[in-house]
């Protein structure tokens, strides 16, 4: 993905790409298959931090099911062109095919308020306006996504692995509830003849009988340690 690239036609030095480590669309998203483009909305990470110039900036997310007045003054950024509610915005700006981005007041800061979702090829129509994607009500599905992904990379809080004397380690999302069905796994590997020492400066479980849905549980080299 390359930032700060203002002209497709020529190169220059504000152009900065970084690649792509990771892809998700929308689980909801089943477009031709179902003959519908509800949750149109792709998140995509980056293997490296971008890091802001005077052609590069960041723009903010809204507030969660915030939703923008009429008449509101807003910007479609981009270029070319996407072709195939609840959580739709129309827009009729005279440019297509970026995310709509707003300010509330001037010199504040960006916040994507919409995403291309379709539209006419070209300059919107008479009538034909372009639809994008609205960012707010997809909040908790992104968060969710990020969590996810942290939780891939890390398995829950904190690397796998664990060498050494000292370390630290937490559920997903802690001191928040970890999400449902979340597995962590942590591998403790101390210098021969030291013990491992566990002091948990908080701990909650979902309470059920003989630790049938959540539990800790600890295993070494000979079996299992304890529950």
């Amino acid at each position: 993905m390359c930032l700060g690239k203002h002209n497709l036609t020529t190169t220059k030095l504000s152009k900065h790409c970084i690649n792509i480590s990771g892809i998700y669309c929308h689980e909801g998203f089943q477009y031709p298959t179902v003959p519908t483009v509800e949750f149109d909305v792709v998140l995509v990470r980056l293997f490296e931090d971008a890091t802001p110039t005077d052609e590069i900036s960041f723009a903010c997310l809204p507030s969660e099911e915030e939703i923008l007045p009429e008449g509101k003054k807003c910007y479609a950024n981009g270029w070319g062109d996407e072709t195939g509610a609840n959580s739709f915005s129309c827009s009729t700006s005279d440019l297509t095919s970026g995310p709509l981005v707003c300010q509330d007041t001037p010199g504040g800061p960006w916040e994507v308020h919409a995403i291309t979702s379709f539209g006419p090829i070209g300059c919107i129509m008479n009538k034909k306006p372009s639809v994008f994607t609205r960012s707010s009500a997809y909040l908790p599905w992104i968060s969710d996504v990020i969590r996810r992904d942290i939780y891939n990379e890390h398995n829950c809080g904190g690397p796998m692995d664990l060498p050494g004397e000292d370390g630290t380690i937490s559920s997903l999302d802690y001191p928040s509830m970890y999400s449902i069905n979340a597995r962590c796994q942590w591998n403790i590997e101390v210098p021969a003849r030291k013990l491992v020492n566990l002091h948990f400066s908080g701990f909650s479980l979902e309470e059920s009988q003989l630790c049938m849905n959540d539990k800790v549980s600890f295993t070494g080299g000979v079996g299992s340690l304890g529950m």
